[in-house]
């Protein structure tokens, strides 16, 4: 059975949007685990996208998953299959003697904690989660109380991975497949890979598109989103033609240039129709593969007019200055954009981040500073860092704690 036949199945059944969120989830962390073991990605996917596809017509322990199991068969689905998602009932009292029923057991429940913690921030999304996020939620048992903590620590120990390091890789994959051509977006990364070897922009001053001007290969992992800045990278490295328009350097030098979006242009008009940036992980697949076939199917001219990027129009809320740097909202607005020089408050963190990397030195400089200032530990990442969002960080700020 193919992905898409498998997915056909998902999308009868189900109609309930976080029950399938849920279940792409769970496929992408069994993908992610087969590749890593050496395992077959394909089955093990679908063992994760099909596990609970019978949930709402046999929404009960007494059916749940086992009357499920005749349709699989009838739609073609393997018996080996079947039977690892069989597995994954507790109820049913089966072996868990190979490594990817013990896969989809650990893989089951945690996903789900991972993208309720997604769901309670300002974004919405797992693009900006961390670790930390996860375990300070994990620590309040009233949060998602119908999951088992113990039984989350038991199936990772089972099947011998560290719980935390687990929460880490259980993000989201997929691929597209363009024959002999791969496409693999990644959750975990936040730039390329390209044979083990990470591509991001910014640390060094010089952007993705320069550092992969010579590269060529068949098969690329890259973020999970339509930024131009690894999408056209990523079709150059895979020799797959594009509009020129995106060689132009202005274009490609956009990212760190918040003022090319100060007037109309084709980008912006590609943003407007096929940017990830407000989705969840789960969302962001259907857009990105259109967008992927968007500039495939367009490799002589780009078929959009010179339009204003829309969210550039949305108003920001300011806080307050420290230290010269405005404070945002960072929940609202076109703070939101992550690309405004100044720093950005939420329900839960607290990010400085400049869209140039000129000024990259001085975010970090100011990092330490309140770090020092709040005896409080950050996490570093291109041109930007994160802070938790606590109340003596709130009070070196000058921030109101019920902000």
């Amino acid at each position: 059975m193919t992905r898409d036949e498998a997915l056909s199945i998902v999308r009868e059944y189900v109609k309930n949007e976080g029950l399938v969120r849920h279940m792409l989830s769970v496929e992408a962390a069994m993908r992610f685990y087969a590749e890593k073991f050496g395992e077959d990605p394909e089955a093990w996917g679908l063992i994760g996208l099909l596990h609970d596809f019978d949930w709402e017509i046999h929404p009960t322990l007494d059916q749940h998953p086992q009357d499920g199991a005749p349709i699989l068969r009838e739609r073609g689905v393997s018996e080996e299959i079947v039977q690892d998602i069989l597995s994954h009932a507790d109820h049913l009292n089966m072996p868990r003697d190979t490594i990817r029923r013990k896969a989809i057991c650990a893989c089951d429940e945690i996903t789900g904690l991972i993208t309720a913690v997604a769901l309670v921030r300002p974004s919405k999304s797992l693009y900006d989660l961390e670790a930390s996020s996860v375990k300070k939620k994990w620590k309040d048992k009233a949060f998602a109380a119908g999951t088992s903590r113990t039984e989350m620590e038991h199936a990772a120990q089972e099947f011998g991975v560290e719980l935390w390091e687990h929460l880490v890789e259980c993000g989201m994959r997929f691929e597209i497949n363009l024959e002999p051509k791969r496409l693999i977006f990644d959750s975990d990364l936040h730039g390329l890979r390209i044979n083990e070897v990470e591509y991001e922009s910014g640390r060094d001053g010089v952007l993705i598109y320069d550092k992969t001007r010579h590269v060529t290969t068949d098969v690329v992992e890259l973020q999970m989103s339509t930024n131009t800045s690894t999408l056209i990278p990523v079709l150059r490295t895979l020799g797959i033609p594009y509009a020129a328009y995106f060689d132009d350097r202005q274009v490609v030098e956009s990212q760190n240039d918040i003022t090319f979006y100060w007037k109309p242009s084709k980008l912006a008009a590609f943003y407007n129709r096929y940017s990830t940036d407000e989705l969840d992980y789960a969302d962001r697949e259907p857009v990105i593969r259109q967008a992927v076939e968007f500039l495939i199917s367009n490799p002589q001219t780009l078929p959009l007019p010179e339009e204003m990027l829309t969210r550039i129009s949305e108003p920001s809320v300011l806080l307050g200055f420290y230290e010269g740097f405005p404070i945002f909202d960072g929940s609202t607005g076109f703070a939101k954009l992550q690309s405004r020089l100044g720093i950005h408050v939420d329900s839960e963190s607290v990010m400085i981040s400049t869209p140039l990397d000129k000024y990259e030195a001085d975010v970090y400089e100011l990092a330490e500073h309140l770090a020092k200032e709040a005896g409080l530990e950050y996490s570093k990442r291109k041109n930007r860092v994160m802070f938790l969002k606590e109340e003596k960080l709130l009070k070196v700020l000058g921030i109101k704690s019920n902000f």
